[in-house]
C-alpha cells in the first residue's frame, strides 16, 4: 500500500482522473519513495530555473526599454559629390 501511495504522489493528477492499480507490477515502497523524492527535487529545480529565466527576461526587457530606437543616422551621401562623365 505504501508503494501505491508513493506512485500516486508522483503522478500529475487533475480532478476526475481515474486509476487502475495492477499489483503484480508494483515495486517496493523504498524504491517508490526514492523515485518520489528525486521527482520532488527535480520539480523544485525546474521551478527555480523557470523563475530565474523569467527574472532575466524581465531584466532584459527593462534594459531594452532604455535604449533609444530613434537614433539619427548620418547622411553619408551628403559628404560625397556625384560627378557625371562628360
Amino acid at each position: 500500500m505504501n508503494a501505491v501511495s508513493y506512485r500516486l504522489k508522483r503522478m500529475y493528477t487533475t480532478c476526475g482522473d481515474e486509476y487502475r492499480i495492477e499489483c503484480h507490477h508494483l515495486s517496493t515502497a523504498e524504491s517508490e519513495a526514492v523515485a518520489y523524492n528525486e521527482q520532488t527535487v527535480n520539480r523544485v529545480k525546474y521551478k527555480r530555473e523557470e523563475a530565474d529565466k523569467e527574472a532575466k527576461l524581465k531584466e532584459y526587457d527593462e534594459w531594452k526599454g532604455q535604449i533609444k530606437t530613434d537614433l539619427e543616422l548620418p547622411d553619408i551621401k551628403a559628404a560625397y559629390k556625384t560627378v557625371g562623365i562628360a
